[in-house]
């Protein structure tokens, strides 16, 4: 509730398709399926989660990416051994990790302030999903 909050506060509104509410995630994924908004295509936050879709999807009777293109996050093997493998944005994780350590000790020690930009150069790995 609090992430639609702040879109409202910021001046925008979030889908009711898309809203979480205290569904589980299969009846909110069935709901937008069923709507009549339905995205073609999802970015999802990462590859395992992206691959549940694809297994809820096929238990539908619906195929991947001819209802719905989809893109994961994270490039982990999940998605290589998922049946279509999956399309995913991949990056350097040990990169990440030392932006999000120096950017930790710089608030720590007060060398910077929020909001602040790091970059982390990411690869889109097409493989039969997207």
């Amino acid at each position: 509730q609090g992430y639609c909050d702040a879109l409202r506060d910021a001046g925008h509104e979030y889908p009711e398709p898309l809203r979480w509410h205290y569904a589980t995630e299969r009846d909110v994924f069935r709901s937008i399926l069923r709507s009549d908004e339905c995205p073609d295509a999802l970015l999802v936050g990462n590859d395992v989660m992206a691959a549940e879709i694809i297994l809820f999807m096929k238990e539908l009777g619906m195929r991947v990416p001819e209802r719905i293109r989809i893109v994961g996050m994270e490039d982990m093997r999940c998605g290589q051994t998922s049946v279509p493998p999956l399309t995913t944005v991949g990056y350097d994780k040990n990169q990440l990790a030392v932006e999000a350590t120096s950017l930790l000790l710089d608030m720590i020690h007060k060398k910077t302030t929020l909001p602040t930009r790091r970059f982390i150069p990411m690869t889109l790995i097409k493989r039969e999903t997207a």
